[in-house]
């Protein structure tokens, strides 16, 4: 019967029973054809009877592949290699970004390790992705300040061991005597005992409020009251100790009331922390003067003295516990290095800030404020 016109038509005649006599294909010989197909066939009539069913189609003959079917498999054959080649590179890339990222991630973890063994002069120098500079920036920043806080706390012990063991051998050694019978009972010494066991307990209770301050756990018993009285009380208390030291004390206030809002005893405190400062190195023929003024929403309170002034070096390090530029006056005279950082806990547990402006041979000047929050001005 052939191939058709195209090669692609299938021709298939069945007898009048419906089974298959010719199929172009060959393969559907004896089979008979179902309902359907008769349908879809053409009935070939002799003499009145339907004596068979031809039936014709355009199905692909078996092992040939339309065109459309070419082109889809085709398609899908690049499709298919171009997913496969996409695996293939995204694998590759993401090796890639992998060894980048993992290797500086890598010796970052081996470094917060050794900084928490007690490394902290732990510091790093990685290059890569902005991302991966940041993070090692912050690793060094977080280094250094744990090296610093390490350091003051180190110092801090020291130092508290430094001030208790003065006091402790003096008490130690008094003793002593005592109980040897080498020195009597006498008011004298009797004081002098007491002298220092209230130079400890000072130092306890400075310890006490500043960890309280800087925790920021400080009680404030909080009141309205005449900062200009409150100020002038504790100039009047200085008097005494200025003249004996030919030292002039004035007073600069904005009226004579000015209502503020806050823990009376406790900045009460500060200026007496301030002036006893500038009290101290201010040399005779000097002059401290306090100056109170009203300004941008806040209340200042400076404390200037003429006397020779602090070292760029030491501005910095001023409000720091136990800290001294010039340690042994410092101690001859009696100060354990609290007073500034006292009187800055105290300052900032109001909401308020406290700063220094001094030039060696011109004197200092130390300036607190309290934020407008924090008092109601009289006017």
């Amino acid at each position: 019967m052939g191939w058709g016109r195209t090669g692609l038509e299938r021709v298939i005649l069945a007898d009048s029973n419906s089974f298959v006599v010719a199929d172009t294909y060959g393969l559907r010989l004896g089979e008979r054809l179902s309902e359907q197909e008769l349908a879809q066939g053409t009935a070939i009539i002799v003499n009145g009877q339907r004596v068979g069913t031809l039936w014709l189609t355009t199905t692909t003959p078996p092992g040939v592949l339309s065109q459309e079917d070419l082109f889809t498999r085709s398609v899908t054959v690049a499709i298919i290699l171009a997913g496969i080649a996409v695996l293939i590179l995204a694998g590759l890339a993401g090796f890639f970004l992998a060894r980048r990222i993992a290797g500086p991630l890598s010796k970052l973890t081996k470094a917060v390790h050794r900084l928490a063994a007690g490394g902290w002069e732990q510091r790093l120098v990685l290059t890569g992705d902005e991302e991966i500079v940041q993070l090692v920036t912050a690793f060094n920043d977080m280094a250094a300040r744990l090296e610093k806080y390490e350091t003051m706390r180190r110092n801090l012990v020291a130092d508290v061991a430094h001030e208790l063991r003065t006091p402790l051998t003096v008490l130690r050694g008094q003793l002593e005597s005592l109980q040897a019978g080498a020195l009597e009972a006498k008011p004298e010494v009797i004081m002098s005992l007491h002298d220092e066991i209230l130079r400890l307990s000072r130092l306890v209770h400075d310890l006490q409020e500043l960890s309280l301050a800087e925790a920021k756990k400080l009680p404030l018993h909080q009141e309205t009251f005449n900062l200009v009285e409150a100020v002038q009380k504790v100039l009047n208390f200085f008097q005494v100790e200025a003249e004996g030291k030919n030292i002039t004390l004035t007073l600069n206030a904005e009226g004579q009331e000015i209502q503020v809002k806050g823990d009376r005893d406790r900045l009460t405190q500060v200026l007496i922390n301030l002036l006893g400062n500038a009290l101290r190195y201010t040399p005779p023929q000097g002059q401290v003067g306090v100056t109170i003024k009203e300004k941008s929403g806040e209340v200042s309170v400076s404390v200037a003295d003429t006397g020779p002034g602090i070292a760029a070096a030491d501005l910095p390090y001023v409000f720091e516990r136990f800290y001294r530029p010039d340690k042994s006056r410092s101690r001859a005279q009696g100060g354990a290095g609290l007073g500034l950082a006292i009187a800055k806990g105290f300052v900032e547990a109001h909401g308020g800030r406290i700063w220094v402006e001094s030039q060696p041979g011109q004197g200092t000047r130390f300036t607190f404020t309290i934020p407008v929050s924090r008092y109601n001005s009289s006017s």
